[in-house]
This record gives structure tokens, sequence and C-alpha cells, in this order.
């Protein structure tokens, strides 16, 4: 599986409205793409839970890099990058991922992002990004994912929650507003665990 995501950060002055907006109407043309387990629409507002600026910041976990390549070779990603500009994308290889049936009902992301020392032991790692995945499960969040790439030697930890929660504000870490979400592989909740 792979992590992807791409972010735009928009001047202090920057009407948000027009991003929500644009989610809600076009936010459920990506509910089935092919080999994506899902997307989440993301937004951040300057000054809000410590957001430095306004971003937008879709995040994707891909089951496939053909799917992740057939999506940024479609009309779709080329929407967007004409709509704000030619991103940089960021791909990490997922150590570990869990995703609850209840992942539709999320309202609030959180994405900690950290180096990793030269000569770490990367089983280490692994283990360890499977044991905060988990974590988070049991702490309540509806997705938990933990990845890595290997030309910065950075790893991230990806939370998706229910609702927001209280993080403690440092240059490592970026909390988002969920506007919408894609999910063709997991099936509608019917509200219980």
């Amino acid at each position: 599986m792979l992590a992807m995501q791409y972010s735009y950060t928009f001047p202090a002055d920057y009407e948000m409205q027009r991003i929500d907006d644009r989610v809600a109407a076009r936010g459920h043309l990506f509910d089935d793409l092919p080999n994506m387990a899902f997307k989440v629409f993301l937004a951040a507002r300057k000054g809000a839970n410590g957001s430095q600026g306004n971003i937008y910041a879709p995040f994707y976990l891909w089951k496939s890099p053909e799917g992740m390549n057939s999506f940024l070779t479609d009309d779709k990603f080329q929407g967007v990058a004409q709509s704000f500009g030619w991103p940089t994308a960021q791909i990490w290889s997922v150590l570990n991922s869990e995703i609850s049936p209840l992942l539709r009902k999320a309202k609030f992301a959180v994405r900690h992002t950290t180096r990793i020392d030269a000569y770490a032991p990367l089983s280490t790692l692994k283990n360890r990004a499977s044991d905060e995945v988990r974590q988070a499960m049991e702490d309540g969040a509806v997705v938990g994912v933990s990845a890595f790439e290997p030309t910065t030697w950075t790893q991230i930890k990806f939370t998706l929650w229910p609702q927001p929660i209280e993080i403690e504000v440092s240059p490592n870490a970026q909390c988002y507003t969920v506007l919408h979400v894609s999910a063709p592989s997991v099936p509608p909740s019917n509200g219980r665990t």
C-alpha cells in the first residue's frame, strides 16, 4: 500500500469557504476510484488547531501503485492542478494501516511527521508503527496509518477521528478538518462498531 498527500497553502485572507464549496460539489466524483482504500478531503484554517496557514491537503491510501498512477494521469488530478497549481505529491510506503467501518464518520485528522535517524533499525520502526496504529485505534481513531519514505527518511503517522482531539502543537504535527470521505472499499457502517 501507498499513502499520498499533496498540499496547497493559501494566503491568510483566502476565503476557505471556496474549498468547502468545491469539495461539496465534487467530492462524490472520487467515491469509486479503483484501487483506492480511501481519500479524505482535508482543510486547515490559519490559527485553528495550531495551523500556521490556510491549507487544502487531500490524503489518499492506495491499494496499489497502479491505482495511484491511474489517478495521477487522469482528468480528476488535472482538474485540481489546473485550479490550484502543480503540486508536489508526497508518497510514503505503508508500514501498517487499520481502517474502521466507521471511517465515513471522520471529522478530524492529524498527521505527525518525524525524521528517521541514519542507521536506525527499520524492523524496530516497523514494530513501533504497528503498536502506534493499534494504540490510536484503541483510543478511538477510525483510521491509523504509519508510513515512511526513504528519500528524506521521514515517517508519518496519520490518524482520522470522529471528533477533534487535543494534540501538542508542534512543527511536526498538522491538524485538519475532514470535508469529505471517499472510501470505495469500505462498506457503509450501520452505526455500530
